[in-house]
C-alpha cells in the first residue's frame, strides 16, 4: 500500500510564495451552483485555513476582519495585507470568475506584486485549473517578471478529468472495479421541449434487479449535486427522473448499480509539477447523506479496502500525469459488502481534478499539529467536518454565540469554523478536532443537536 504522506508538503517551500484563487465558478455551471451550494460565490474564503503568512488569498467580496484575527492568533492563514478583496460580483456573467476580475484589474496586479518578494518563482494556486487560471498566470508573469506555475499543469486535461463518462471509460480500459452500468446520452429537442427521458429509464429497468436501486449521475456536478436514486415503483421513478433531468444543464448521465454502502472514502493524490513524483496526501471517509450528497468528511477512513482504493487511484493519477496534470487531485470509492461473498469490496465511483472538500479539513488538521508538535502540546488524532446552518450571519456573531466550543490549543479539541463567507446564507462550515474519531462524532451530535441543525440542500 502506497504510504499516506503529509498534505503539507505541497505548499511547504518556504522560498515559494502561493496565490491562492480558490473561486468555485470555473467547475460547474453558475445555475447548478446557486441550486445546490448557495452562498458559492464567497466559497474561496476557504482558502484562508490553507494559506501561510505571507501567501496572498484573493476573494470576492469581503471577508469579516475579526476572522482573519482570529486564524491568527491559532498561526494560521495569511497576513491581513495579503488578503486581495475584490467588489465585482459575478452578476448574471455566468463566466465572470475570481480570475477574470483580477485580468480586468491592472491595480490588483500591481497590489499583488508589490506584495510578491524577489524569489525564483510563485505558485497560482487555483481551486481548479481552468483555461481562465493559465490566463491569468501568463499576466502575473507579465506584471511580476518571473516565471508563475499554475498547479494543474493542463487545462484541457482538468476539464476531460472532470467529466464523469471519461473518466468512468478511462477507469474501464485500467480495470478499476467500478458498478455495473452504461453511459446515456440524452438528445435534445429541436424546439427546446423537455428531454425525453426514456433511455435512461431503459438503462435503470436494465441494472435495477442488481440490488433494488439505482444511481443517476449527470457527467457534471460538485459534492453530490446532479445525482438522481432510483428506486420504488417504476411510475414514481419515472414521475422523479422527468423532474430531476429538467434541472439538469447536462444531457450525459451515467447508471450504475447503487450498492448498500458500508462507507464512501476520498482518496486525495498530489502530482510534483517539478518531478512528476505521485503522493498520496490524504484519506477520509465522505459523509453523504441518502442522495448521495456530499455533507462532509471524517478521519480516520473505517474503509478495510483502502490500500485497493489508493491503488486505483494511482492508477488513475497516473493517467492524469502523463497528461500534464499537477497538483491535487481526489477520487471517490464506496466500500459496500458483496452480497455473494460476503467480503468487503470498493468500487470507484468519481474523480475531481481539482481541490477537494476533504483537503481544507485535512490541510487545517495537518499544520494544526505542526503547531501543536512545536509547543508540546496534545495532538489532534481525527477530525469531522461539517456543512451546518446556523443563526449567525457573521462571524462575529458566530463567535459570540460558541467561542467556548471553539479549539483549544491546550487540550488539541474544538471547533475551528471556515468557509465562513456563507454565514451571510446563515450557514457555515465546521471542522470539529478531537482524540478520536468517536471523539469528534460525539462532539458533532451534542454541538448540532444544541446550536444547529444539518444543512439541507
Amino acid at each position: 500500500m502506497d504510504q499516506i504522506t503529509s498534505i503539507l508538503r505541497t505548499i511547504e517551500d518556504t522560498e515559494v510564495p502561493h496565490i491562492f484563487t480558490h473561486h468555485i465558478t470555473t467547475s460547474i455551471h453558475k445555475a447548478a451552483l446557486e441550486r445546490g451550494l448557495p452562498g458559492y460565490k464567497h466559497f474561496d474564503q476557504r482558502a484562508m485555513i490553507l494559506a501561510r503568512p505571507d501567501d496572498i488569498v484573493c476573494i470576492a467580496g469581503h471577508i469579516d476582519q475579526r476572522y482573519v484575527h482570529y486564524l491568527s492568533s491559532l498561526g494560521l492563514g495569511p497576513k491581513g495585507d495579503r488578503i486581495i478583496e475584490l467588489d465585482a460580483e459575478s452578476g448574471d456573467d455566468p463566466d465572470k470568475t475570481l480570475a477574470s476580475m483580477l485580468l480586468s484589474s491592472p491595480k490588483l496586479l500591481r497590489t499583488i506584486r508589490e506584495l510578491i518578494p524577489d524569489r525564483n518563482r510563485v505558485v497560482l494556486n487555483p481551486y481548479l485549473a481552468s483555461s481562465a487560471e493559465f490566463d491569468l498566470g501568463a499576466a502575473l508573469e507579465d506584471v511580476l517578471g518571473k516565471q508563475v506555475l499554475v498547479l494543474g499543469g493542463n487545462a484541457d486535461i482538468v476539464a476531460r478529468a472532470n467529466l464523469k463518462h471519461l473518466t468512468h471509460a478511462k477507469a474501464r480500459d485500467l480495470a478499476i472495479p467500478m458498478a455495473p452500468g452504461e453511459i446515456v446520452e440524452l438528445n435534445e429537442h429541436s424546439d427546446s421541449g423537455p428531454l425525453d427521458v426514456t433511455p435512461l429509464l431503459k438503462a435503470i429497468a436494465r441494472y435495477v434487479s442488481h440490488t433494488g436501486r439505482v444511481i443517476v449521475r449527470g457527467t457534471h456536478g460538485v459534492g453530490g449535486s446532479g445525482t438522481f436514486i432510483a428506486e420504488g415503483p417504476s411510475e414514481d421513478i419515472a414521475r422523479k427522473l422527468k423532474t430531476f433531468v429538467a434541472q439538469q444543464i447536462h444531457h450525459i448521465y451515467l447508471v450504475q448499480v447503487m450498492f448498500d454502502i458500508v462507507t464512501t472514502p476520498n482518496v486525495q493524490m498530489f502530482v510534483e509539477p517539478d518531478t512528476g513524483a505521485i503522493w498520496c496526501v490524504g484519506a477520509t471517509d465522505q459523509r453523504v447523506d441518502k442522495n448521495f450528497e456530499h455533507k462532509g468528511n471524517v478521519y480516520p477512513s473505517n474503509a478495510k479496502t483502502l490500500a485497493d482504493m489508493i491503488c486505483s487511484a494511482r492508477k488513475l493519477t497516473c493517467w492524469l500525469q502523463t497528461g500534464g496534470f499537477t497538483g491535487l487531485a481526489g477520487f471517490d470509492f464506496v466500500e459496500y459488502v458483496h452480497p455473494e461473498t460476503g467480503e468487503h469490496e470498493h468500487i470507484f465511483v468519481e474523480m475531481n481534478a481539482r481541490v477537494n472538500g476533504a483537503t481544507y479539513p485535512v490541510f487545517l488538521t495537518e499544520r494544526l499539529n505542526a503547531l501543536q508538535a512545536g509547543c508540546s502540546s496534545p495532538l489532534i488524532k481525527a477530525f469531522l467536518s461539517a456543512k451546518t446552518t446556523t443563526k449567525a450571519t457573521t462571524f462575529s456573531e458566530l463567535q459570540d454565540m460558541h467561542s467556548r466550543f471553539f479549539f483549544d490549543p491546550c487540550t488539541g479539541r474544538g471547533i475551528i469554523p471556515y468557509n465562513t463567507g456563507r454565514l451571510a446564507n446563515g450557514m457555515c462550515d465546521l471542522v470539529f478536532l478531537g482524540s478520536s474519531r468517536q471523539d469528534v462524532e460525539d462532539m458533532y451530535q451534542r454541538f448540532s443537536g444544541a446550536h444547529t441543525k444539518p444543512e439541507i440542500s
